[in-house]
Formats: structure tokens, C-alpha cells, sequence
């Protein structure tokens, strides 16, 4: 069992230059605590928290279970209601057939 816990500094939809983080928290047999931090330019809150949790997914090197932690609506919502699944089986489309925001990153 994995927990990742997700944050930033920026406060706004807009592009902007700030600071990203996460803890990586890994129970069982041995518990260890990862913490990253780093800088990010030019980039939306949406698409840093993005980062960051592609960032810490790549750390982990085995099949696990997963939490991720965050307050942040757009990652909590494209999650818990299948749009994430949806997109990837459309070719990362929404129902509108426009690729949906942040694909990229999304994809990853």
C-alpha cells in the first residue's frame, strides 16, 4: 500500500511559476517516506499537481495499491467519476470530441 500525497503553491487556473510537492508513504513490511520538492514554470495548478503525481507514480517499482491525496477538485473528480477511463478508451476524448484538458499529462 502506497500513499501519495499531493501539493503546490500555485493559487489559480492561470500559467504561473511556483513550487510542487509530494510525500510518497509506502506501509507493509517496511515503511518508508519519500519527500520531493521542485520548481515549476509556466505551468497551471491543475497541470503541476499533474506532475507531481506522474513524478511520484515513477517512483514506485512495484504493483501496489494506491492512494493519492489532494484537495484539488479536477484530480479528485476526473478520477472518482471514470473520466479517466473514458478518455483513454476514446482516445483521450471527451464526450464533445475534443481531447480533454491536460491529456498529456493524463496519458502518462
Amino acid at each position: 500500500m502506497v500513499n501519495i500525497y499531493l501539493a503546490t503553491s500555485l493559487k489559480s487556473p492561470r500559467r504561473q511559476n511556483g513550487v510542487v510537492g509530494y510525500i510518497l508513504e509506502a506501509e507493509g513490511h517496511e515503511d518508508h517516506t519519500l519527500t520531493q520538492f521542485g520548481r515549476v514554470i509556466n505551468v497551471t495548478k491543475n497541470q503541476s499537481l499533474l506532475l507531481d503525481l506522474i513524478h511520484a507514480l515513477n517512483r514506485i517499482n512495484t504493483s501496489t495499491e494506491v492512494t493519492i491525496w489532494s484537495d484539488n477538485a479536477y484530480i479528485q473528480s476526473t478520477v472518482e467519476n471514470g473520466w479517466l477511463k473514458q478518455w483513454s478508451e476514446n482516445g483521450w476524448k471527451t464526450q464533445k470530441d475534443k481531447y480533454a484538458a491536460n491529456y498529456e499529462q493524463w496519458k502518462k
